[in-house]
């Protein structure tokens, strides 16, 4: 008997000009893929729309899940850590994490008695001719910390940091410092709204080991329970202004090992962890979104800044008047502890490969804050959003960074801390932000990272359908529109060459453009 599926349309027709023979089975799965990847290119082209309509500028989800947090974390909280114990856990290395920290003290940590750091290393014989070859031996005076550093780094990773300092010292700071009077005319409006943002900086008041504690004779107000303290303290957080209000268990190895000549700690002084330290409320807000494509040039970080230490100020004054210790760390108020680990662990988001942490409401575009208390609460767990597997297949961020700082590797375990995750070259990526002629620091991981967009319904849809699946095949759709739709970034297009042009993502936001508004010759 005929089976008529497999007649061809020709046969059935007489026509030369018939479709070819293909059995209706196959046709409608052909027709299927047809539409499945017509559908996808539309929603690009709609998310693209969307992401650049001022209508969409609103920095926040549009709904919330309810009157606590803006997206439903529980259907993805896990008892387990996204990432894994794979070696003995240690408290987080500061000359490491922090490489502005290091640089910035160079002249203290290398013992040159107050002398000009260049002057010093040429007396020494070390020039911008032969410091490839310079050894730290070669500093008698410097701070034996430090050298034990430079060493374990070389033998854990195969860098070594001190030629990269001295590099930076020799050859990266007069470079810029060159180029920087030239570009003075273009920062006018830049600098204004970095001033008028530092206005705000409340949260710079911790200059002792003690200033966590509540004023003498405060009496200490009891909660019901630590449920009922957690629920008025993330009702409390929003109110200040924080989109996000988290906690988790206080955790001894984020703390780093050592102080940074302030918050009242000596250069490299060990920390002594407080009993008093018992939980973690993660705060933070997203930079402002108007200028988030003119990374790394012309945008800033400053707002996030200003207003996730203005959070954890009033959330540390709210603390005390009810008779509780507690301790800020921010960008304003500098840190004991980094961030990235905290909010993890409080169920804000994913540790991503660019090393930031990946919330479902602001993508990577989330600048967080944390304060130490001794109030008993109770703790939120981590989240699962799939976000490994998505960052194991984008790599968006390492092809796109200037500096070579983000791995292509898989996760191993980061700095000999005992978790596993991408290592960043924090030194590699200092160097590059001490290049960025106007303002300080780069942000180009961040602001192309495929999660950091707007609110808009396309890219809640590709959020969404990037936790759920498992399988790479929506990372790997969804980076190719990515770089489909915005664009991808050479790393050399962000070097600045000292000829006044500017490397950026996208267009600057229009309180930098000095030409439209400024008399200014």
């Amino acid at each position: 008997m005929e089976n008529k599926e497999d007649v061809s349309s020709e046969e059935k027709s007489g026509s030369k000009f018939a479709l070819p023979n293909i059995s209706r089975r196959n046709f409608l799965v052909a027709s299927g893929a047809a539409t499945v990847v017509a559908g996808m290119a539309a929603a690009g082209v709609a998310g693209h729309a969307n992401a650049t309509s001022a209508m969409t500028y609103t920095g926040l989800e549009k709904e919330s899940f309810d009157e606590d947090e803006r997206f439903n974390r529980k259907p993805y909280e896990r008892d387990k850590m996204p990432f894994n114990q794979v070696g003995t856990p240690r408290r987080i290395n500061v000359l490491s994490n922090v490489s502005m920290y290091r640089r910035g003290n160079l002249g203290t940590l290398w013992g040159t008695g107050g002398q000009n750091v260049t002057t010093y290393l040429t007396n020494l014989g070390i020039t911008v001719d032969n410091y490839q070859n310079a050894t730290h031996s070669m500093l008698p005076n410097m701070n034996p910390t430090l050298r034990e550093y430079y060493d374990e780094i070389k033998r854990l990773h195969g860098y070594d940091y001190f030629v990269d300092d001295l590099k930076y010292q020799l050859i990266i700071t007069p470079q810029t410092a060159l180029y920087r009077p030239g570009v003075e005319r273009d920062f006018i409006l830049h600098n204004a709204f970095y001033a008028g943002m530092q206005a705000t900086n409340v949260a710079s008041s911790v200059t002792s080991k003690t200033t966590d504690l509540p004023s003498l004779g405060t009496k200490r107000r009891k909660f019901k329970s630590p449920e009922h303290a957690s629920k008025v303290i993330k009702k409390v957080g929003k109110l200040f202004g924080s989109p996000i209000v988290r906690i988790a268990k206080f955790n001894p190895n984020y703390v780093y090992d050592r102080g940074m000549g302030r918050r009242g700690y000596g250069h490299l002084e060990p920390i002594e962890i407080p009993d008093r330290w018992k939980y973690s409320i993660v705060l933070g807000a997203p930079m402002e979104w108007e200028s988030f494509p003119g990374n790394p040039y012309f945008a800033h970080s400053y707002d996030g800044y200003a207003n996730a230490g203005m959070y954890a100020a009033r959330m540390v004054a709210y603390l005390k008047s009810l008779g509780y210790s507690a301790r800020e760390n921010s960008p304003i108020a500098d840190y004991e502890m980094p961030m990235t680990p905290i909010a993890v662990e409080a169920g804000c988001g994913e540790q991503g490969r660019h090393g930031c942490c990946i919330t479902p409401e602001f993508g990577a575009n989330f600048r967080p804050s944390v304060v130490v208390t001794d109030l008993e609460l109770e703790p939120d767990k981590p989240i699962n959003l799939n976000l490994r597997k998505f960052c194991q297949n984008c790599k968006i961020c390492a092809e796109s960074c200037p500096s070579g700082a983000i791995s292509f590797d898989d996760v191993r375990e980061m700095n000999g801390n005992g978790y596993d995750g991408w290592n960043i070259n924090l030194a590699f990526c200092n160097s590059f932000w001490a290049q960025v002629v106007g303002t300080v620091g780069c942000r180009v991981c961040i602001a192309v990272c495929p999660f950091s967009k707007r609110s808009n319904w396309i890219h809640r849809a590709a959020r969404n359908l990037a936790i759920h699946d498992k399988t790479g095949v929506a990372a790997s759709v969804l980076s190719w529109m990515e770089k489909t739709f915005y664009g991808a970034q050479d790393p050399q297009h962000f070097y600045y060459k000292g000829d006044n042009i500017y490397g950026i993502i996208g267009k600057q936001a229009w309180f930098f453009d000095v030409d439209s508004y400024m008399d200014e010759k």
